[in-house]
């Protein structure tokens, strides 16, 4: 089984198919995740973009900020995303540049999005039709008509409820 590093911001060595070694500067970093399989004709260095260490440190404070709000303890959120307690405390702290697996597992246990973490500076309008893209696109092909239907039908109901508050 390949293991993988923690953090995101190192190169993927591939040693023999199957087996994923990563490595810096003469040092090997290691966890007990598996890494997906590559298989060793295709790829001989893999590279993986690192978070700039200021987003980093943005990152660390968004994810602290709403866990505190939700009144949970970085070892309740370790837990429920099964990452552990220290590696929550170097996200949170911006000193972990945590890697796709390990965000999108915290992100699954905070009400946060995707987006909004690599996209902190939209605004709440284009967060929502992000949202509303994230929803057509998810929703089965053969469906989306009538979602696009349903969704033009309830914009024209509420517009006009709009116009009658203002009216009274």
């Amino acid at each position: 089984m390949a293991r993988r590093i923690a953090q995101a911001s190192y190169r993927f060595f591939i040693t023999r198919p199957g087996n994923v070694k990563i490595g810096t500067i003469g040092q090997n970093h290691w966890n007990d995740d598996v890494i997906p399989f590559f298989p060793q004709e295709r790829y001989n260095t893999i590279e993986v973009m690192m978070m700039p260490n200021a987003d980093a440190i943005a990152l660390g404070k968004q994810i602290k900020a709403v866990r505190k709000a939700m009144k949970m303890t970085q070892e309740q959120l370790a837990l429920k995303s099964n990452v552990s307690v220290k590696y929550i405390a170097n996200i949170e702290n911006g000193k972990q540049n945590p890697s796709f697996d390990i965000l999108s597992a915290i992100l699954h246990v905070l009400p946060l999005s995707l987006d909004s973490v690599i996209n902190p500076n939209l605004s709440e309008a284009e967060r929502e039709c992000r949202e509303l893209e994230s929803i057509y696109f998810a929703c089965p092909p053969e469906m989306r008509k009538t979602l696009l239907d349903a969704t033009r039908s309830l914009a024209i109901h509420l517009t006009e409820l709009s116009e009658q508050n203002k009216n009274t």
